[in-house]
């Protein structure tokens, strides 16, 4: 299968993106339909060697990668917020069934319980 100049030219205007993203120390970020991608130079060229996540440069673009970091460290909170918050309606239940038991305050509790 023979590529037509207009794929030519979005695969170098990609392989460039790639380029400037290892020079310059960042990442390549996309959001779309798919979801939230980050991907480090190397491995946004890997993936493109397989065939996945072949998008043109105007998909991408470079951020910081502790930007990464953050978002993670982000997603983190909310659902350790969010599991808080169902333990604690799930240990109110527990004291109301069960009066006198002991149940942990919260999920910090329980992660600093030694096993």
């Amino acid at each position: 299968m023979s590529l037509s100049a207009d794929d030519i030219i979005w695969k170098m205007r990609l392989a460039a993106l790639i380029d400037e993203a290892r020079k310059t120390g960042k990442y390549l970020y996309a959001h779309n339909l798919h979801g939230t991608f980050w991907f480090s130079p190397d491995d946004l060229a890997a993936e493109n060697a397989q065939g996945r996540y072949v998008w043109s440069a105007e998909n991408w673009s470079l951020r910081d990668p502790s930007e990464c970091l953050r978002d993670a460290m982000r997603a983190v909170q909310v659902h350790k917020t969010k599991l808080d918050e169902a333990l604690t309606l799930y240990y109110g239940l527990v004291r109301k069934i069960t009066p006198g038991v002991t149940v942990p305050p919260s999920l910090d509790h329980i992660m600093s319980m030694k096993i």
